[in-house]
């Protein structure tokens, strides 16, 4: 499983209707991460004919909804403790965040960053929708707290946020200290446009007096950065500043909470608090007309230069980078005119670069301490590997062996290339309480195995099942407990079961106003029917992923999400059978879901439990809404396309489709939703729509939603969060991930593939000139574009490098503020997928016999291909409810890692906590998992020169799963699965 963010377009929905395939006997040619419904259309194809869709009804503006808070399929943050901008919160605080949906707190941590970095824990809080990060250490008097909630963070019901959501707050201030903000942010250095001021407000500690003097000095670039200078701790050397060779230009009084606004001549100024020759805090300017963006990635920066004043972006400049640890140290200087390049090789400390053009310095902080600068390069990405890892089945009992295996390659920006002597490290637990910890050398063919038993400390005292997480990465990463990659087992405790539980599904898939028919039927330990014995039936509801059928699809293993009913008893009869309606949409939600049915009888060791899980669409058709603009102001135009496709993933041409704005208000279990604009549109002949409008509604965050009925009047719907603000610049922090603000991009295509040319329309509000970039883990492209107010058409060429996507960052100025914005542009990887083909050499078996299967693989022209193998057969009752039971190969090699660079500007300032926000990642918890055996294990297996294979595999007494992967040294990645059955 890919350790990296998807997409930013992925829903909490998933079309994954024809995984049912990948279960029959006999011949399997199903690639699981390939798209599953239908082979990539171009965006001019024509769509097959389908039955015209009746209208939706369009809500009217001010209409009112009352629903429960658990059916929304959007999961939002409600409120923090401490709240967002608040000062004097305790230096050791707890952080409280309150969610509309129940979350759970083992899974929060990887998509969690604070700054100051504290280690702390996360635990439940008064709710089910809270969870609580209670520091182990303190952030330290006066430290501006900046925490962020990543995209992607997943209720226990598998909804997840659709955005990085973000906060700052102030810890209580060292006493004699004064603390300069600019906006809800502390700032060290603030830099600002010619002609524009900079307000400031000054927040005083204990012991300083009432009121206190501030001068304003004509300071240097040296005396600057002299202030800046850190330790190798990050913490700055502070020391009273000495004014003697500085020019004395303004005088005046501020009162804690006061505000002063500075307004000077271009150059840089010293803003010092004191009262009489006590210093009690400083701030710096930096004015200029002036304006250099940086962008930087593990081999080099990138400058980019422009007159702010004019527009024109050929001043010439020069520019030295420093190193601030210890002292003022130059490490690399250079000029540049428009753009320059410089090999600046991870990791080459660069805390500041300042930029010199006719006389006027400009300060562009890098990695100096509090930076606000965005801060994601973390390593040499050729030296970085990429790694998947999967075991020989998902759970284990004491005393049983976990026998592990995977694939790794170099990534080199998802380049990848096959490791040479590479040693890693697989590990259970952290620090001092790991229970596995060993190595395994990679062959030459980039492949891996290895096996441990497992460690009696990894199962619960009490005998209930239990997760632990398998861990691997190179030895280094070992050390610091950072993986590469991870797999989850589950830790199964005494098992007796008396009996075995089996459920089946009337169908494979449902829409939401079907009913589900289940039928269930158990036998106790002699395989007698459990006539008129008692069973406990729990349907659950979890939220999945669906994208258009144009794009490449890596679905895995998910979680059950949460209980839409629980415990309910029904009475097997007297052959041990029952049946069981319920309705697909329990849950009530207006997104797509996995539903399942778990069925248990007994308890304790002696439990059985079966289960079965079904795709619920909302209906017929899909609608997906695509990357677009997110931030608004009032009267600005909303620019949002969307595709609207069959379930069997055809374009759907001419459907009619309402569109609102919602504004939701969270009020304990109940959630009030207003309508605040509405308005229709229709889908052209490729099924493409957009929705354009003035949006007039009120501030805040709106949920765009879009919605359609199929031919039989079913509702389909997405739906997507924006942020309404009369100020963006307030809204410019820089968080994981990448959003468009100001700006509109659209594309001519879902997805496009190497050799084509990406036609875009960028939609500007003004006259702009903005430095774009092509970035990934690397800056692949950057140049100066000049933009028009309106509709501006830009081509860009899709290089094999640009595979598997690739992320469009627009930097630009605009009204003495530095914005930086971005959309991801996916690039579909079918020249590396490999279909993995498997046949059995019957339909079904006797226990004791050995089934024959012949596995072929082809590459995407349909040629045989040389791989190498990895199979895995497993007792199919461990996890046959499943519709998706291994990790994807291919999700861990090509799914489009999130952009990885650095982004900074001369008017980024120091203090703020706003940068450094790359990120952990991680997976769900699994579903329950029956006590089962492994049957087949090969490694290191290979193809002939025709890309077949022939396995042998012992058929013990069940059903076996048969899952194979394979992977060519070129990095082209096939799976496929199989049931081998027993009836």
């Amino acid at each position: 499983m890919d350790w990296a963010s998807r997409l930013s377009f992925l829903r909490s929905r998933n079309g994954l209707i024809v995984l049912a395939v990948v279960l029959v006997v006999g011949v399997s040619a199903v690639v699981l991460y390939l798209n599953l419904t239908s082979p990539p259309q171009a965006a001019t194809a024509s769509p097959t004919p389908v039955p015209s869709r009746p209208a939706p009804s369009v809500p009217e503006v001010g209409a009112q909804t009352v629903t429960r808070a658990d059916t929304v399929e959007v999961l939002a943050i409600v409120s923090t403790t401490p709240s967002s901008g608040s000062m004097n919160a305790a230096a050791d605080t707890p952080i409280d965040l309150r969610f509309n949906l129940p979350v759970d707190p083992a899974t929060a941590q990887i998509y969690f960053t604070v700054l100051p970095a504290v280690a702390g824990t996360f635990s439940q809080g008064p709710t089910p929708q809270e969870i609580v990060f209670t520091p182990s250490t303190s952030f330290g008097l006066g430290s501006s707290v900046n925490v962020v909630v990543r995209k992607g963070y997943a209720s226990r019901d598998g909804y997840a946020l659709q955005a990085d959501f973000g906060f700052t707050f102030v810890t209580s201030l060292s006493p004699a200290t004064v603390l300069f903000q600019v906006g809800d942010q502390v700032a060290r250095l603030a830099s600002a446009q010619s002609g524009h001021s900079v307000s400031v407000n000054a927040v005083f500690g204990d012991g300083v007096p009432p009121t206190v003097t501030l001068q304003t000095f004509r300071a240097s670039s040296s005396a600057l950065l002299a202030a800046q200078v850190h330790d190798a701790n990050g913490a700055f050397l502070d020391a009273p500043i000495d004014t003697s060779s500085m020019q004395l230009v303004a005088t005046a009084e501020v009162a804690n909470g006061g505000t002063y606004t500075a307004t000077e001549p271009d150059g840089i100024y010293l803003l010092l608090a004191l009262d009489g020759p006590r210093q009690f805090g400083a701030i710096w300017l930096d004015f200029s007309r002036y304006g250099v963006i940086l962008r930087q990635d593990d081999q080099k920066i990138v400058l980019a230069g422009e007159d702010l004043t004019t527009g024109e972006t050929t001043p010439p400049f020069n520019v030295t980078f420093f190193n601030l640890q210890g002292g003022v140290q130059a490490v690399l200087t250079g000029s540049f005119t428009g753009t320059g390049e410089f090999a600046a090789a991870f990791p080459t400390p660069i805390d500041v670069a300042v930029a010199t053009s006719a006389g006027e310095e400009v300060m562009i902080p890098v990695l100096v301490p509090q930076t606000s600068a965005d801060i994601k390069v973390v390593g040499d990405l050729s030296s970085q590997p990429r790694i998947f890892l999967t075991t020989d089945r998902a759970g284990y009992q004491k005393g049983e062996s976990v026998r592990f295996a995977g694939t790794v390659r170099m990534s080199n920006d998802q380049a990848y290339t096959v490791p040479v002597g590479m040693t890693l490290a697989v590990w259970w637990g952290y620090g001092a309480n790991k229970l596995v910890s060993q190595t395994v050398v990679v062959a030459d063919d980039g492949t891996f195995s290895g096996s441990f038993v497992m460690p009696a400390g990894a199962f619960s005292t009490d005998g209930s099942d239990g997760q632990m997480m398998l861990l691997i990465g190179t030895p280094d990463r070992e050390a610091s407990d950072t993986p590469q990659a991870f797999a989850v087992i589950t830790t199964l405790g005494d098992h007796a079961p008396a009996g075995s539980i089996s459920v089946v599904f009337d169908k494979a898939t449902y829409v939401a106003g079907d009913t589900v028919v289940a039928s269930v039927s158990g036998v106790d330990r002699s395989g007698k029917p459990l006539a008129g014995e008692s069973v406990r039936l729990s349907v659950y509801s979890a939220g999945i992923v669906a994208l258009p059928s144009e794009l490449d699809s890596f679905p895995g293993p998910d979680t059950w999400g949460v209980p839409a009913q629980n415990d309910v008893t029904v009475a097997l009869d007297a052959k041990g059978h029952a049946s069981y309606k319920f309705r697909a949409n329990l849950a009530q939600k207006a997104a797509d879901q996995e539903v399942t049915l778990a069925v248990t009888y007994g308890s304790g060791a002696t439990a059985a439990m079966g289960a079965r899980s079904a795709i619920v669409l909302q209906a017929a058709d899909e609608i997906f809404l695509l990357p677009s603009r997110t931030v608004y102001a009032p009267g600005d135009g909303v620019i949002a396309p969307f595709v609207v496709e069959t379930a069997t993933g055809q374009r759907a041409a001419n459907v009619p489709v309402a569109y609102e704005f919602d504004r939701t208000d969270y009020q304990g279990d109940n959630v009030t939703t207003t309508v605040v604009g509405s308005g229709t549109v229709i889908t052209d002949a490729n099924g493409l729509g957009t929705v354009r409008t003035l949006y007039s509604g009120p501030l805040g965050d709106v949920v765009l939603r879009i919605k359609g009925k199929d031919a039989a009047g079913n509702v389909f719907a997405d739906a997507m969060g924006l942020t309404i603000s009369d100020n963006a610049a307030q809204l410019s922090w820089l968080g994981p991930t990448d959003t468009l603000m100001q700006l509109s991009l659209t594309t001519d295509k879902i997805a496009y593939a190497v050799g084509e040319d990406a036609h875009l329309v960028l939609t500007s509000p003004a006259t702009e000139q903005v430095f774009m970039a092509l970035e990934r883990g690397r800056i692949h492209q950057a140049r100066w574009v000049s933009l028009l107010p309106g509709e501006n058409q830009l081509t860009l060429p899709i290089t094999p490098d640009l595979a598997p996507g690739f992320t469009v960052t627009l930097s630009y100025f605009r009204e003495g503020t530095y914005f930086t914005e971005g959309v991801p542009i996916a690039v579909n990887n079918s020249d590396r997928l490999l279909t993995v083909a498997m046949a059995a050499d019957q339909a079904s078996y006797k226990a004791g016999q050995t089934a024959h299967v012949t596995i072929t693989i082809t590459d995407a022209t349909g040629a045989p291909v040389a791989a190498t193998l990895l199979a895995d057969g497993y007792e199919a009752s461990m996890s046959a409810y499943k519709l998706v039971d291994q990790g994807s190969l291919g999700g861990a090699f090509l799914t489009p890692a999130v952009r990885g660079t650095n982004g900074s500007s001369s008017l980024t300032g120091i203090g703020s906590w706003g940068g450094r926000c790359g990120g952990g990642e991680g997976g769900p918890v699994p579903a329950v998992t029956n006590p089962g055996h492994t049957t087949l294990w090969l490694t290191g297996l290979t193809t002939d020169a025709n890309g077949k294979a022939t396995i042998d595999v012992p058929i013990a007494q069940a059903s076996v799963r048969l899952v194979v992967f394979g992977a060519t040294t070129r990095t082209s990645l096939g799976q496929a699965q199989l049931d081998l059955n027993v009836p």
